[in-house]
């Protein structure tokens, strides 16, 4: 009975975990509220902990970098045939 429910379960789980990844737009999103936390840090007086901000910033920004440039390998292109194949335009 058991072996009916693992290979399911084991795709749910799978589909589950890819679905959690952070896209890019996540990452940008997280490096804008570092900076703005920097930024109130500043003015409030506390150096150090701005430019711990920054520095976190940073990082999301290189991970931004990173996501962005393996999210586009999996879509199609956006030209899949040549133009000479393609119909021509009805008037």
């Amino acid at each position: 009975m058991t072996n009916k429910f693992t290979l399911p379960l084991l795709l749910i789980a799978a589909m589950g975990l890819a679905g959690c990844d952070k896209s890019s737009e996540d990452h940008v999103q997280d490096a804008n509220k570092h900076v703005e936390t920097a930024d109130q840090k500043q003015a409030e007086g506390n150096p150090q902990q701005a430019a711990d901000e920054k520095t976190q910033a940073d990082k999301d920004y290189a991970a931004a970098r990173d996501a962005r440039a393996t999210e586009d390998r999996h879509q199609p292109p956006s030209l899949a045939s040549p133009g000479y194949i393609k119909e021509p335009e009805k008037k």
